[in-house]
């Protein structure tokens, strides 16, 4: 699992493929990121970038200590989801 420190701005990624494992891209896709209190928040729209066919990223901004899930859900031509998890370490300045 990888960590991360308070203050760090990451970049969450998710890679998509047809049913033959060709890299495609979905019509739609969202970002759900799960912080260490629950709380879930939804991207979508201009936050997602599509950098590659069939890949898709988002910047996140760490704010608090704790483990993060995040999960990728395509819709459309590909429908799919991908899903991770990172943990952000405690710091001695917060």
């Amino acid at each position: 699992m990888a960590s991360f420190d308070i203050g760090d701005r990451i970049t969450l990624r998710a890679s998509f493929v047809n049913l033959t494992g060709i890299p495609a891209s979905p019509t739609t896709v969202i970002c759900k990121v799960k912080d260490p209190t629950g709380a879930v928040t939804i991207y979508s729209g201009i936050s997602i970038l599509n950098p590659s066919v069939g890949l898709f990223t988002h910047d996140y901004s760490i704010v608090q200590e704790g483990t993060y899930y995040y999960r990728f859900e395509g819709t459309g031509i590909i429908e799919a989801a991908a899903e991770s998890v990172f943990l952000v370490k405690d710091s001695q300045f917060f």
